[in-house]
Parts: C-alpha cells; structure tokens; sequence
C-alpha cells in the first residue's frame, strides 16, 4: 500500500492515498455535473425558447380541432333537435286539424238536430265532400264513405232540411252523388203553395225545371219546391228549391217553371247521408 508523508505541526505524519483519492473523485464528479447542469440549463433555455411558440401554436391548434369537431358534433345535435322539433310540430299540426274537424263535425250534427230530419230519427252518415264536379246540368260530387258504411245507390244526400242530390254510385271508400240540377235526376216533387205534383229535373243551366205542371196551376215565383216521398229512398219534404221563372204560354198544355236550387253547393264541406230501410 502506497504511503506519503505530510507535515504537520507536530511533525510529518503518515497518510494512506488509498483513503484520498475517492474523495478526489467524488469532488470532480461533482464539479463535472455541476458544470453539465449549467450546460444543460442553457440548452434548455436557449432551444425552449424556441420551442415555446411551437409548443404555442401547437396548443391552440390542438384547441382549434377539438373545438371544430365539438362544433359539428353540436351542430349535428342542434340538427337533430331540429328534425324532431319539425316532427313534432307535424303531429300537433295533426292533431289540431283532427281537433278542427271534429269541432265542424259536431257544429253540422248540432245544425241537423234542429231539423225535422234528425240522426236519432233517420239513419244519417255524417260524410265529407272530397271531390267537386260541374254543378250546372250534369253536376255531380264525390263523398267519403261507401260499401263498408251501408251507402246505397238512390239514397238521399241532404244537409239540413235541403235536399243536395242521390247516390248514384258507391265505390270501397267513395260514392257519386248527382245533385239535383244534374239533367239525369228525375225527382216526383210537389209546390208547397199549391200542392201541385210534379217531376223536377235538371236543365242546361244551374237551375232545374219542373215538367208536368198544367197551364191551370197558379205558381208563383218564390214558391217552395219540396219532395213529395213518392220515392221511397228520399224522405218527404225535403226541400229541393224556390220557383224563380214561370212561363205561361197558352199554346202549351204545361207550364215550363224554373226553380233555383235551395243551397249552393260549393260553399258546402260536410253532408249527410239517409240510409234507405
């Protein structure tokens, strides 16, 4: 074992350089990472100054994705949202026109309860008009209901105590009705002033003529025009219109009289139709 003297103030003393060195090794060590630290210090604060306005942009890039994909997600969502509201819009839309349709059904009962042709008295379907036709000499319209209802054809359509037309044609879920001013209805009648029969039929206008009336009757203009139940699918009574023309040629044995209709049927939404028995 290597061995050195040092002075001391008692004299040299003898001193191992085995128990030295690591403490000179130590001490270095520690001199070099000191001096590597300050080093390193200043590589990281130079490069992450650099770096700062990367790790910056980065950041507010990130930022910037997250928040447009969380803003089509949100505008997915308020899409949606959107659509169900529109649905559910529909369905109150729905909803408010069967609680509008209801409302006008139960207002026509109500009206027809007034009348002499009453539901509890003759069997009436209550049915909507869906199709329009010409309403002067060959007028017709199309109504709901057919077959499954019991509708038949010569079954009086009539609204109130006013007679509209006939049932001409029942289809599954539709029937034809000819109005009364349709050239092909031959309806027995009678004047109410009068109580003179006759055979109403449609002409080559709106208004309908009544045939078979003799030049002796004293018909009035305004005389009301009803029907007189000789057919028994039509009810009696049921007015059909009022006396607007009487044209007394003394050279005819009858008397060609004009009668308007009663109602106008384009103002019409609803009408009743009486079941024969």
């Amino acid at each position: 074992m290597r061995s050195q003297y040092f002075r001391t103030q008692k004299g040299y003393k003898k001193y191992s350089l085995n128990k030295i060195r690591p403490v000179y090794v130590l001490t270095a060590l520690a001199l070099v990472l000191i001096v590597i630290s300050g080093f390193l210090g200043i590589f990281y604060n130079f490069f992450g100054g650099i770096f700062i306005p990367i790790k910056r942009g980065s950041f507010v890039l990130s930022n910037d994705i997250s928040s447009f994909f969380r803003g089509f997600g949100e505008l997915s969502n308020l899409s949606n949202a959107n659509y169900l509201l529109k649905e559910k819009n529909l369905i109150l839309e729905g909803k408010l026109s069967d609680l509008q349709k209801t409302k006008e059904e139960n207002l026509v009962l109500k009206e027809q309860l007034d009348t002499n042709y009453k539901p509890n008295t003759y069997n009436l379907i209550l049915t909507q008009i869906m199709y329009y036709g010409p309403t002067n000499t060959f007028g017709f319209i199309y109504i709901g209901d057919g077959k499954k209802e019991g509708i038949k054809s010569g079954d009086a359509v009539i609204l109130g105590d006013y007679l509209i037309g006939v049932v001409s044609k029942v289809l599954n879920g539709y029937s034809k009705v000819i109005l009364v001013s349709n050239i092909n209805l031959h309806l027995p009648v009678y004047l109410l002033g009068t109580h003179t029969n006759a055979i109403a039929t449609g002409s080559v206008s709106s208004s309908i003529t009544l045939e078979d009336v003799n030049q002796l009757e004293s018909i009035k203009v305004g005389e009301e025009v009803l029907t007189s139940g000789i057919n028994s699918n039509i009810p009696k009574n049921l007015i059909v219109g009022y006396v607007s023309n009487v044209n007394q040629n003394g050279s005819n044995v009858f008397k060609n009289i004009k009668v308007n209709p009663s109602v106008n049927i384009n103002t019409l939404k609803y009408l009743f139709v009486v079941l024969s028995k």
